[in-house]
């Protein structure tokens, strides 16, 4: 699972990805920066399991919202 926002006004970017790795683990993969800079940072935060990772997925979507992010892709990754 993976979701993408973008500010308006600010041309910045922020996305998260749910993944379980080679060990059955799970954790979620924060990306963000500024559209059209080649300068970006990213965290990797491990997860209890896929259910916990949802959860926190919703925690950090209503900050973004909070924040002026609008909510422009989410893909299923399988």
């Amino acid at each position: 699972m993976r979701l993408y926002w973008r500010h308006p006004e600010k041309a910045r970017y922020y996305s998260v990805s749910l993944q379980q790795d080679l060990f059955g683990g799970w954790g979620l993969t924060l990306n963000w920066g500024v559209i059209g800079s080649r300068r970006w940072q990213s965290r990797r935060l491990p997860v209890i399991n896929e259910r916990t990772g949802i959860q926190e997925i919703g925690h950090i979507s209503a900050q973004r919202e909070i924040q002026g992010f609008d909510l422009v892709d989410v893909d299923f990754i399988h």
